[in-house]
């Protein structure tokens, strides 16, 4: 089961993410993405730096979700710690496509310019 938070600022939302991320919440986590990917040159933070777990389906929201973001000229990157999910992002090598930060900060700071 996951557990999500919604904190943002003006330019920048982030998306706390942590517990299991399987295939039952799948949908709430399409539909939290959904909705902060939903504006033109939206800027977002993904922080999974709790999450424990990662199902395929949720990598498959992931990259549905960055196509749908480079149309609107948004991005989304992703904060990960070593271990599990990092691991899996770079087996799948998703991590080529997402920018990948290990802190929260480093990564709202490179949206600096938005």
């Amino acid at each position: 089961m996951i557990e999500i938070q919604k904190q943002g600022g003006v330019n920048v939302q982030i998306l706390i993410i942590s517990g299991k991320l399987e295939p039952d919440d799948a949908e709430v986590f399409q539909a939290e993405l959904m909705e902060l990917t939903s504006r033109e040159k939206a800027a977002i933070v993904l922080d999974m730096v709790g999450l424990n777990y990662i199902c395929s389906t949720a990598l498959g929201i992931l990259i549905s979700q960055h196509r749908r973001m480079r149309r609107l000229e948004g991005e989304l990157k992703l904060v990960v710690e070593e271990g599990y999910v990092r691991n899996l992002l770079r087996m799948t090598m998703l991590d080529r496509v997402f920018p990948m930060f290990t802190s929260r900060e480093d990564a709202v700071r490179t949206f600096a310019a938005i």
